[in-house]
């Protein structure tokens, strides 16, 4: 399968610089989640819609970031 309906934003957490990379394969949207600086994953999801990718995948990086 190929990935479709790729996109790529930035935001700010906590002071921190995120890039969250989104995209579906399927019926299911993935999103990743990376710090800026140094470009190092902190996290990854899965759910049926984009909104709940990116939720999951926050939750988890506001999770470790602590």
């Amino acid at each position: 399968m190929k990935a479709e309906e790729f996109k790529t934003e930035k935001q700010i957490l906590n002071g921190i610089d995120l890039e969250l990379s989104t995209y579906k394969i399927g019926d299911e949207y993935y999103c990743h989640v990376s710090n800026l600086n140094p470009g190092a994953t902190i996290a990854r999801a899965g759910g049926k819609t984009r909104d709940e990718a990116v939720n999951i995948a926050l939750d988890k990086v506001k999770q470790r970031l602590q």
